[in-house]
This record gives structure tokens, C-alpha cells and sequence, in this order.
């Protein structure tokens, strides 16, 4: 699937539940916090980009360190990054964070007299769906600290689960 329609259905997931939650509990707050938990998540792809970029040629480096039209063309081709380094990091992409953050959430709308905020956690929750079906090699390919175990080796992220 291309970049495009990905990040599209990230951005009608978010949508989708911000307004879901403004209905059910009446804050405008969803709709931010369902684009930073649903949208904006994705910019932990960044790590992956610099990690192969500053592994390219020193030459490749220093031509292209402030050539943001580089950037920008190969930041939005993920093969370009990831295939060339083979290693899959998105340190923020993780289904050990959904209760980490509805925890944070929950507090927050606690401290900040804001009720069901942290049901905000289903903007994160859809695009980790999406991302699995649409991207894993297996069930544990969304899960950090499965990447972490394995070097996060592009071979484990995509390796398919083993049939029982």
C-alpha cells in the first residue's frame, strides 16, 4: 500500500474516533489528542530515516546534510530507509504503549477535569491495526520490545508467524 493511502486512513481513524469520543463525552480535546495519538505518532519514523541516512557515504552526507527536497523524497519512501538498513525501529510504534498511554491518559483527564480522555488511546489503537495488517510480517511485529529482542532486524519484523 502506498504512503498516500496509509497515512490517509491514519488521519480518517483519527478523525473517526475524535469524534466518536467528542460525542460520547463532549470535549473538543479528542480531536488533538486523537491527531497526536492517531497522526502525528508517525513521526517516530524519523529515527528509521537518520539512522540509514547517516549510514550512507560520507560524500552522500555531506552533499545532502541541508538538501531538504532529499530529504523530503526519501523520507516518504519508508523501502528507501528501511530496505537499505534492514532494521525496523519506530520506537514509538508499540502495542506495550496502548496501556501505558490510556494510564497517562486516564490521569491527565483526571487532573485536567476532562472525562473519557483517556479513550483517546483507540486513535493509537487503529493505526496500530492498520499499520499490523497492512505492513507486519507477523503477530509480534507491532510489539517494541519483540523488534528490541531482535536487533530490530527487518528479517524478524517481517518473518511470518510460524504455523502451528
Amino acid at each position: 500500500m502506498s504512503l498516500l493511502k496509509d497515512e490517509l486512513a491514519h488521519l480518517s481513524f483519527c478523525l473517526f474516533s475524535g469524534l466518536i469520543l467528542y460525542f460520547l463525552f463532549g470535549s473538543f480535546w479528542f480531536f488533538p489528542l486523537c491527531l497526536l495519538l492517531g497522526f502525528l505518532i508517525d513521526v517516530d519514523h524519523l529515527v528509521d530515516y537518520f539512522y540509514c541516512f547517516f549510514s550512507l557515504d560520507k560524500k552522500m552526507i555531506k552533499k545532502n546534510l541541508f538538501n531538504f527536497r532529499f530529504h523530503l523524497k526519501h523520507f516518504f519512501e519508508p523501502k528507501f530507509y528501511v530496505l537499505k538498513n534492514r532494521k525496523v525501529f519506530v520506537p514509538l510504534h508499540g502495542w506495550e504503549y496502548v496501556f501505558i498511554f490510556w494510564l497517562a491518559l486516564r490521569a491527565l483527564g483526571q487532573k485536567w477535569g476532562i472525562i473519557g480522555l483517556e479513550w483517546s488511546v483507540l486513535a493509537y489503537f487503529f493505526h496500530l491495526s492498520w499499520d499490523q495488517y497492512t505492513s507486519a510480517g507477523n503477530f509480534f511485529s507491532y510489539f517494541f520490545l519483540y523488534r528490541l529482542k531482535n536487533d530490530f532486524s527487518y528479517q524478524a519484523y517481517k518473518k511470518p508467524f510460524p504455523k502451528l
